[in-house]
């Protein structure tokens, strides 16, 4: 069972690294895939990862991917959602309501009372985890692309123009 987990994760791995695309565009879709991770929307993460990616002008496979490999993480995702909720409300924490799981998907009504269910302290940690996820995860894969195509480059004797 690891060594499938393992080859699955090079195979999606190795599909990001050799991406068509510009490393910001393939960093930022990174991002934001693992930065829908950490926000609470179950089922549909992927297409919302792939679309947010395209509205903004990222690449939006990078981001699909990412929240597609990152996915066996959201229990522990969650946790820091609610450990950095509690820590930034000092102590005044909500405990999660009980809630009946049982909604349509369809219905906005039942996403909202479901994300009221989570709680503020959830909800609070989530928002911050996530930006922050982003911002990490973009500056450190685009930096890791970068560096990446520049061994590339100087491997292959190819002149290397630098980005403006």
């Amino acid at each position: 069972m690891v060594s499938k987990l393992q080859n699955k994760f090079m195979e999606t791995y190795n599909r990001l690294m050799n991406l068509p695309d510009a490393p910001n565009k393939i960093a930022g879709g990174v991002g934001i895939g693992v930065a829908m991770d950490f926000l609470p929307i179950p089922i549909i993460s992927i297409p919302v990862s792939f679309l947010v990616a395209r509205a903004v002008g990222l690449n939006g496979l990078a981001a699909a991917l990412t929240a597609m490999m990152f996915k066996i993480t959201v229990p522990i995702f969650y946790a820091i959602n609610m450990m950095v909720g509690k820590l930034i409300m000092s102590g005044h924490a909500e405990k999660p309501h009980a809630v009946n799981i049982h909604f349509n998907l369809t219905s906005p009504e039942a996403w909202i009372i479901w994300l009221k269910s989570l709680g503020k302290t959830f909800l609070l940690g989530a928002g911050i985890n996530s930006l922050l996820a982003f911002i990490i995860v973009y500056f450190a894969f685009r930096k890791f692309m970068i560096y990446r195509q520049d061994k590339f480059l100087q491997k292959n004797n190819i002149a290397h123009f630098e980005e403006e």
